[in-house]
């Protein structure tokens, strides 16, 4: 597993990200090893619930919503920066990983001389379903943090969902009935 928590302090998040990367590109597809991460990661990132102290563990509970804090802070930011960095990132760099010493600084280098225009990935609109799924275990589909996401990595198929969604469009302006000729989008 490639994953910046249990590598050498020597490794840095740029070759991480780029090894992630290649295999991403080499399967057009979520690789299996990173499903069960990218999965959790996402549900942590977007459906996470904060655990409310008692007096017994109270400080337990603090240590780890700071922690957590952190990790929901360095995925925000790489998400600002591309939604495909995001899917990729997201698989590699684990929330532990995230709160290290130098971690911020790196990030923040690393984001400074990210080529978005050089980092596409072009996954099997079978991924889509992967995605839409966790979405609704985490009860985040209509969250505009996920539509973005998604609509970034699957841009396509997105925009029609999108307009669905939003009301913008309904479905007999797409599906055309039969002697009425609309316009397909």
């Amino acid at each position: 597993m490639t994953d910046i928590a249990s590598h050498s302090p020597q490794e840095d998040l740029e070759r991480i990200i780029e090894g992630a990367h290649k295999e991403y590109k080499d399967s057009s597809a979520v690789p299996e090893k990173y499903r069960k991460h990218l999965k959790s990661r996402l549900l942590f990132l977007w459906a996470a619930e904060s655990i409310e102290p008692t007096r017994k563990n109270q400080r337990s509970i603090r240590q780890a919503n700071w922690r957590n804090n952190k990790a929901h802070e360095a995925y925000s930011k790489v998400q600002d920066t591309s939604q495909h960095l995001l899917c990729v990132f997201i698989s590699a760099i684990s929330p532990t990983a995230c709160y290290g010493p130098n971690f911020p600084k790196d990030l923040q280098r690393f984001l400074q001389t990210f080529d978005k225009n050089k980092f596409k990935l072009d996954l099997d609109t079978k991924e889509e379903k992967f995605f839409d799924s966790v979405a609704i275990e985490g009860r985040f589909k209509k969250d505009p943090r996920y539509i973005n996401f998604l609509s970034g990595l699957f841009p396509k198929s997105c925009t029609i969902s999108f307009w669905l969604l939003s009301g913008l469009i309904e479905m007999q302006d797409i599906i055309p009935s039969r002697g009425n000729k609309k316009t397909q989008i």
